[in-house]
């Protein structure tokens, strides 16, 4: 029975890390949930037997407050995946928001400070609030909108361009095999 839940934001994404780790598949449910959907999974991935979900961002720190009783992993983002979202932004012009919840912004930071450039931020605290969300921001003169997903698939119904934050394909790949290194860890304190 597999005891490991990779939770993708969309099908391109699952399809894409599923490519990466299908060496792994007999260890690995594969599912698609982000934000609350990916907490209602979680709830049925637990009744399954699942103990360890790999998530990312706002998802990841939603099923483990939700469900302190599983291990959640998050999957990083990466310096150098920032670092790439932010060059492409600046071919856009200089007014560069990021729209996106605070695990994100605070990674951004870290990279606004050490580039020296300036990212307005906006905070969600939820998905029903990025489209007013952006349209704060673009209010406020934005000229390109960086984010997550959920914020780059809203934007890209408005007339501004969108630069989508991805997630590394080796961060994928080390956060898999941490979850299973983690799972054995429980699985050992279980027979002590």
């Amino acid at each position: 029975m597999k005891k490991i839940a990779f939770l993708a934001p969309s099908e391109e994404k699952l399809n894409r890390i599923k490519a990466l780790l299908q060496e792994y598949s007999d260890e690995i449910l594969f599912e698609t949930g982000s934000l609350a959907d990916g907490v209602a999974k979680a709830k049925v991935l637990i009744k399954q037997g699942i103990e360890i979900v790999i998530a990312r961002g706002e998802t990841a720190y939603n099923i483990r407050d939700t469900y302190p009783e599983i291990a959640v992993v998050d999957v990083p983002i990466s310096g150098f995946d920032l670092a790439l979202a932010l060059e492409k932004a600046r071919a856009y012009g200089d007014k560069i928001a990021v729209v996106s919840f605070a695990s994100m912004i605070r990674q951004v930071e870290c990279l606004e400070s050490a580039l020296g450039v300036q990212i307005k931020k906006y905070y969600l605290r939820s998905r029903d609030e990025v489209d007013a969300v952006i349209e704060q921001a673009v209010r406020e003169g934005a000229n390109v909108i960086m984010g997550g997903y959920s914020t780059c698939k809203a934007v890209a119904q408005k007339a501004i361009p969108a630069v989508e934050i991805y997630t590394g394909d080796q961060a994928y790949v080390e956060t898999f095999y941490s979850a299973r290194s983690l799972l054995k860890t429980i699985e050992f304190e279980r027979r002590k």
